[in-house]
Formats: structure tokens, sequence, C-alpha cells
């Protein structure tokens, strides 16, 4: 189970939200500055990095992740369910739904 912690929302560009997540089943571990992306239809989502220029070029190597390949897009797949999860359990009621209350008279 990953855990969404410290979701902040931020729609700029194709960079959706920042976050972090927690691993229950690993005591707690926390893994801080996660970002979440989306371009068309894609969406992808960043382990936190440092930001190096080489050749003129800049890349942005990761801080962690698996050395599998396919077990770290799995592992990236999985944090992006928790996320759809997330935001999914904090979206406000649909106003055209309001509630129905009785009035008590």
């Amino acid at each position: 189970m990953i855990e969404i912690i410290k979701y902040n929302e931020i729609n700029k560009g194709p960079v959706i939200c920042s976050f972090a997540i927690r691993l229950p089943k690993m005591k707690g571990f926390c893994i801080y500055n996660m970002t979440l992306f989306q371009k068309d239809s894609q969406r992808w989502i960043t382990f936190p990095s440092v930001k190096i220029e080489k050749d003129g070029k800049t890349k942005y190597l990761p801080h962690c992740g698996f050395e599998s390949h396919e077990l770290n897009d799995q592992f990236k797949q999985e944090i992006i369910n928790a996320l759809d999860a997330y935001t999914a359990s904090k979206k406000e009621p649909e106003k055209n739904n309001p509630i129905q209350e009785e009035f008590p008279f």
C-alpha cells in the first residue's frame, strides 16, 4: 500500500502536482519531492532528482529508484494509482446534486 502525503496541486504547464509518499509496510519509509506530470494523455512521475549540465545539456538524475527498469515502471504506476485514489477521495460532492435535508418546520 502507498499513502499520499504532503499533496500540493500546481497545474502549471505539464506539472500537475508535487507530493510525497509513505510506505507503511516499510515501517513508514517516505519519499519526498515527487512530481506528477501530464502531457496530452500521458502521465508520469519523477522521483526527487539532482539537476546536472553536461555538454550543454540539462539532465535530471533521480536520487532513488529500482535497478530494474521494469520494477521501477511498476512502482511508478502504483504511485499514479494511489494518486488517482487520493484525488478521487478529496473531490467535493457535485453541486448539481445538493444533499436533501428535511426542514425542521
